[in-house]
């Protein structure tokens, strides 16, 4: 049982600065996003059916950039997305 606890918090710990990271980035607007997916989610196979395409060169572990017709961000939340943001969320969360 104090393992279970333990590795609850640490795991929590080390995904509270990325938390707190999305929670103040841009929410989404016009353009491009920035969607979020878990690992195991096929991020390219959920962009098409919520009516877009990948716009960015390569996908990361957790989010692809992509764009879509109006009401994107919407489709890509309904299609599994865990947040979708505006494309300069990007640089904001890498410091830019």
């Amino acid at each position: 049982m104090r393992i279970a606890v333990w590795l609850i918090f640490l795991c929590g710990g080390a995904l509270a600065p990325v938390a707190g990271a999305v929670a103040q980035a841009p929410r989404s607007g016009n353009g491009p996003v920035l969607a979020v997916f878990l690992p195991w989610q096929d991020a390219a196979a959920r962009v098409a059916a919520a009516g877009g395409a990948i716009v960015g060169p390569r996908e990361a572990l957790l989010g692809v950039l992509a764009a879509g017709p109006s009401g994107f961000p919407a489709r890509l939340e309904g299609e599994g997305a865990l947040t979708v943001l505006d494309a300069r969320a990007l640089d904001w969360i890498c410091g830019g």
